[in-house]
């Protein structure tokens, strides 16, 4: 089992940081403020009307309204109040929003606690940004079983950074030594989530085919060494090949982006040497078949 020093709780946190920032930081309220539409007077007075008369989706705009200044006064506290009647009418987003301005404290007293119950309510109904952020608080709380359910949720529904992070979590498992967690003032184990490379290469490649490259260099050596999966050297130097292809991730200085391209380089020739002519053909064209469906991204720091 891995086990989880406070070194490599570091090591995590910032991992963390760097591959899961959408669930975060990357807050509603500015994906609002860039695609709110420009509302003119006579549309705001109608939405608010609708809003006044109970309609749940007019609330939840009314309140976007207001966050915004598009269409009423900015006033993040008025958006608050809006949000919240969506929310008790149960509708999902609202019910995200809310969590989102909860959490991040944006026209309300912050609440970790309060936001989840928001989350809880909207990843019920489906939610899969709200699977992801409550699975990101449990994972915080070092409720790693927790985590992972919700990770996993969001992962069936075809999300690419929740099938990269579930992936993470089966490849390392999660767990903490007694010590460690008496370093950190925890004083309890936590729940763990324990390691599983098949289901590790499972999600790995899930996210690896929408084109979510961060783990293809995994996947690659995985394929080649049979660790979780058949091995296939055919997959592995395609894999390679695929990492190879990804832009430098944009939070990296010029000189770790040369690094890790040499880091890839080899692992295309590592990959490349225990084929046939055939083989390399084979998986040259499976590579091309990938990278022409779908475009090679990686993770940005402003996700999670």
């Amino acid at each position: 089992m891995y086990k989880v020093t406070i070194a490599g709780l570091t090591a995590l946190a910032i991992a963390s940081a760097l591959g899961l920032a959408s669930c975060g930081e990357s807050s509603g309220k500015d994906e609002v403020k860039a695609d709110a539409p420009a509302y003119t007077p006579q549309q705001a007075a109608a939405l608010r009307a609708a809003a006044d008369k109970g309609d749940a989706a007019a609330q939840l705009k009314v309140g976007r309204m207001y966050a915004t200044g598009d269409g009423a006064s900015q006033d993040t506290t008025e958006a608050v109040t809006w949000y919240r009647k969506a929310a008790n009418q149960g509708l999902a987003e609202a019910q995200f929003t809310l969590g989102d301005v909860l959490q991040t404290g944006t026209g309300v007293e912050g609440s970790t606690d309060l936001a989840a119950k928001e989350f809880e309510k909207a990843a019920a109904q489906g939610h899969v940004e709200a699977m992801k952020r409550l699975g990101k608080i449990l994972e915080n709380r070092h409720d790693f079983a927790g985590a992972g359910t919700y990770y996993e949720k969001a992962a069936e529904k075809g999300d690419p950074h929740a099938q990269y992070h579930l992936g993470t979590m089966y490849d390392l498992g999660f767990t903490f030594e007694p010590s460690d967690l008496v370093a950190v003032g925890l004083g309890e184990k936590r729940t763990e989530f324990l390691p599983n490379k098949s289901r590790a290469v499972y999600w790995y490649r899930k996210a690896a085919e929408q084109g979510w490259c961060d783990r293809t260099d995994t996947l690659s050596l995985y394929y080649r060494t049979g660790e979780g999966v058949k091995k296939d050297p055919v997959e592995g130097y395609k894999w390679a090949l695929v990492a190879a292809s990804a832009p430098p991730p944009d939070y990296v200085s010029e000189k770790t982006a040369q690094m890790q391209k040499g880091v890839v380089e080899t692992l295309v020739t590592d990959a490349k040497n225990v084929l046939t002519a055939a083989q390399e053909a084979e998986g040259e064209r499976l590579a091309r078949e990938q990278i022409a469906r779908v475009k090679c991204v990686v993770t940005t720091a402003s996700y999670l």
